[in-house]
């Protein structure tokens, strides 16, 4: 299983890493501006990579798919517009944060969390690729509606006391999912005759729209308030504070 992992861990030279550092960099500019997606990132830069070698051109091409994902939580946090739908979770209680004046505190949370979570997500798929690939190759119709059973779950937990709220979400989102041709007979559906729907709403225009256009209309709605600047300042010295304190935070 962990065969491979010598000549993975041969293929990261100092060009290879400074690569990476700057494809993370790219990845994250591109992340923080909401609409730009991770995976557009990618498809501009697979041209690019062409001419490299495959290990340079993955190194490449996974260091600005995990830039841009990370990228999403500096609009979520200080527009509470998520950049991926992987930030949604992230205008919960970042940007209250952000609203307070402790905006470069929550970025720092979050850019620590990103680093965390990308680090050990990786040495998980790194040992557990394999076996996790074997136990997806036997899902069938009843592992699907277990994970069906499960997703509904946690929409309940994310609720909490708005829990109709949650529900109401919940169906705008699966009347949303059932726009396009139907994966089992090739049948239109709620596409009211246009060809462009027939390949269904994508999920990022979807999170972009519903949240921009809420924050949005609550901006436009102070447009007479006096205009406030959310400053960001952020030193290396906050940065090391703040991972002093992520360890208390996650137990609280």
């Amino acid at each position: 299983m962990l065969s491979h992992l010598p000549s993975v861990l041969a293929t990261f030279s100092p060009f290879t890493l400074t690569v990476m550092l700057f494809g993370t960099f790219g990845g994250l500019l591109v992340g923080a501006v909401p609409g730009l997606t991770s995976t557009m990132a990618v498809a501009m830069l697979v041209p690019v990579t062409f001419g490299m070698s495959m290990d340079l051109s993955l190194a490449l091409l996974v260091s600005v798919y995990l830039g841009a994902i990370s990228g999403g939580l500096v609009s979520a946090t200080l527009l509470n517009i998520p950049g991926t739908p992987a930030s949604v979770a992230t205008t919960f209680d970042a940007y209250p944060m952000a609203a307070a004046g402790q905006a470069g505190r929550a970025l720092g949370f979050g850019v620590l969390a990103s680093f965390l979570g990308s680090l050990i997500g990786a040495l998980v798929l790194a040992f557990a690729a394999p076996l996790l690939g074997k136990i997806a190759l036997t899902f069938n119709a009843y592992e699907y509606m277990a994970l069906i059973i499960f997703t509904l779950t946690c929409i309940i937990v994310i609720s909490g006391k708005s829990l109709i709220k949650g529900i109401l979400s919940a169906c705008i989102g699966i009347l949303m999912a059932l726009v396009g041709l139907s994966e089992t007979d090739n049948i239109p559906r709620f596409t009211f005759g246009f060809g462009q729907l027939e390949a269904g709403l994508g999920v990022m225009p979807v999170l972009i729209g519903m949240y921009a256009v809420s924050q949005i209309l609550d901006e436009a709605a102070e447009i007479h308030a006096p205009f406030r600047v959310t400053k960001a300042d952020f030193t290396l010295s906050d940065f090391i504070q703040v991972a002093r304190e992520l360890p208390a935070q996650s137990e609280t």
